[in-house]
């Protein structure tokens, strides 16, 4: 899912142009933040000590990652620089376990 700036029409009645200018800025705002635009990726296995490439479906590189489920108390870390790995989420934790993760 990709977000798109509002675009404003080029000629409006001045009521409707500060009407605009507000859903501009709104949407600005919106647009700027990187982990709005992500996916949510569910049910990754991963293995104590084990790297795991999880591919993505965002079409860009990925510029982060939260971790937003897990089945038990772990350190799940992404181990590439997200700028040199664009297709995967290279996954690694100390134990074994199953989680959900948002890729931005």
């Amino acid at each position: 899912m990709t977000l798109k700036a509002f675009q404003k029409p080029s000629s409006l009645a001045p009521d409707l142009e500060v009407l605009a200018r507000s859903v501009t800025d709104f949407t600005q705002q919106l647009t700027k933040n990187p982990t709005i635009d992500g996916v949510l990726i569910q049910g990754i296995d991963l293995t104590a000590g084990t790297l795991k490439d999880v591919p993505h479906s965002l079409g860009r590189p990925w510029v982060g990652m939260v971790v937003t489920y897990k089945t038990t108390f772990a350190d799940v870390i992404a181990t590439h620089n997200p700028m040199t790995d664009s297709l995967t989420l290279p996954l690694t934790s100390n134990v074994s376990i199953s989680c959900d993760v948002w890729v931005f």
